[in-house]
């Protein structure tokens, strides 16, 4: 079995095996795979949704299906300005029609920090899978697709850094 085949079938059979992963073409793997199998709410922390990374096809693919399809919500706050990507401009355009579905913030702060100084980037599927990425510039990552305990409190830190934003920007 490929790695592709093998984290299609930890993704689907719902697996509490934590794997690691590195470089683009995982990474792609791996974030496909959570939004293959994610039936809700996806939240992604990353840097700038790198096309190299967000515009290949699995990739975007699957995020459109989840969002179209299973009509699934997306909570996405980046670090940066967002990149220049096609999928960026989808979402953006997508958003117009569906605010419901899409909530986004960009430039904000990294509040996860390493020991070693790094700072984290991460993707949530529903309330059970995570994709913890601790080395961004190498895509360097722990992922696991049944780990409700460990995406809870990702999820908890996420929530509250996006509702505290959102509530600054209606205040």
């Amino acid at each position: 079995m490929d790695y592709n085949e093998w984290v299609k079938h930890l993704a689907e059979t719902k697996s509490s095996e934590v794997l690691l992963n590195h470089g683009d073409e995982q990474c792609i793997t791996t974030l496909s795979m959570l939004f293959a199998n994610s039936a809700q709410e996806v939240r992604i922390f990353c840097g700038c949704l790198d096309p190299e990374i967000y515009d290949k096809k699995d990739c975007s693919a699957e995020i459109i299906s989840f969002l179209k399809d299973r009509k699934g919500k997306l909570l996405l706050m980046t670090e940066n300005d967002p990149c220049d990507s096609e999928l960026l401009r989808w979402l953006m355009e997508y958003k117009k029609e569906h605010p419901e579905q899409i909530i986004s913030r960009f430039n904000v702060q990294p509040w996860i920090w390493l020991s070693s100084g790094e700072h984290i980037h991460f993707s949530l599927g529903d309330s059970y899978m995570y994709r913890l990425e601790k080395n961004p510039k190498k895509r360097f990552a722990e992922v696991c697709y049944n780990d409700e305990k460990k995406a809870s409190e990702l999820m908890e830190f996420f929530d509250r850094k996006l509702y505290s934003l959102t509530s600054q920007e209606t205040a």
